[in-house]
């Protein structure tokens, strides 16, 4: 069993490469490495129930929201929370935060003009349709497109 430690001998399953699945298996939880015959288990981490956020990340709030909750929205609702942090934090980081905010407002304004306001930043790009695919890159070329041309001018 190279590779795979006494740990997560029960976490990974060996079946024969000719019976090794060639795409994403329909059973949830399980991961397949394409053509290598080896089937693994995905697990949920007993540190971070899952979030991928250390204790460190993960304890700062604003409004209430943390940054796994903050994740979690949909590109609409976290539109209107950036929006409203400023007024709610001391007046010294209101500039901090309304700089932050004019960074994301543009790049959120074309997603949702776009249709993805439904998204949330915590959806694996795999998990995207092939239409919200091809209107995730039109919002980058039309930024690409805007930067270029105000370079230009």
């Amino acid at each position: 069993m190279t590779g795979a430690s006494k740990a997560n001998v029960d976490e990974i399953l060996y079946v024969p490469a000719s019976l090794a699945l060639n795409q994403r298996p329909a059973v949830p939880g399980i991961l397949s490495t394409f053509g290598t015959g080896i089937v693994r288990k995905e697990c949920v981490c007993t540190d971070c129930g899952g979030t991928r956020l250390s204790e460190d990340a993960s304890a700062p709030r604003l409004r209430g929201i943390g940054l796994y909750d903050a994740c979690k929205m949909t590109l609409s609702e976290l539109a209107d929370w950036v929006d409203s942090v400023p007024a709610s934090l001391p007046e010294e980081m209101c500039p901090m935060a309304e700089n932050i905010g004019e960074s994301f407002r543009p790049a959120a304004r074309r997603l949702m003009e776009l249709g993805l306001g439904y998204l949330s930043l915590d959806r694996a790009s795999s998990t995207l349709s092939t239409g919200e695919r091809q209107r995730m890159q039109l919002a980058r070329a039309v930024r690409t497109y805007y930067t270029f041309s105000t370079i230009r001018r």
